[in-house]
């Protein structure tokens, strides 16, 4: 029966549960020790590069919506900080703002300020395989980075595929450049 009172036991400590207790905690304490450290917070990692992951869908939605109305040219800027002065009068259907200065910012970057990277110049008619905007750094979220397509998609990539696919980017687009015609319709 629960509640019920054991004679003799009044009054006294639940040791019984309190060495469970301290027993758990030295198994978390031994599971870090050991390298198991990563195991215990995945899930917030994954939960951060998630997030990122939307914010940077946002971003694209908001790119879209400011190309249909500007002759498909995306924001004029250098940065993402000028980027994000031209988005932030969009609103949605509802009147909300499509972008806010948290979805400019990577949960996992310690200066949330200046964690997107951005490519300037670009046209919401550019290759759809274009990368357009990125996490500034692999430590982010291990080792990786999410990227922002010119089609709205956004993947996580390895620091080496993310390098490889910029250098190989930064090839195209001084083709491209070379003739502004070549990519704008």
């Amino acid at each position: 029966m629960i509640g019920r009172r054991i004679r003799g036991c009044e009054g006294k400590v639940p040791w019984a549960r309190i060495g469970a207790g301290v027993a758990i905690a030295i198994l978390i304490l031994l599971l870090a020790r050991f390298g198991f450290g990563p195991i215990l917070v995945g899930g917030m990692h994954e939960r951060d590069r998630e997030e990122c992951a939307g914010n940077l869908k946002q971003i694209g939605l908001a790119l879209q919506v400011y190309a249909n109305a500007h002759d498909d040219d995306f924001p004029p800027g250098e940065t993402m900080a000028e980027v994000f002065r031209e988005l932030e009068g969009l609103t949605d259907g509802t009147g909300q703002p499509m972008v806010t200065e948290e979805t400019f910012a990577c949960p996992a970057a310690e200066d949330p300020s200046s964690s997107y990277g951005w490519t300037p110049g670009l046209y919401a008619t550019a290759p759809p395989d274009i990368m357009v905007a990125y996490d500034k750094s692999p430590d982010y979220h291990g080792g990786g980075r999410n990227v922002l397509f010119v089609d709205g998609r956004v993947e996580w990539k390895t620091e080496e595929g993310f390098q490889k696919a910029m250098a190989e980017q930064e090839e195209r687009l001084g083709v491209m450049r070379a003739d502004p015609n070549a990519w704008k319709k």
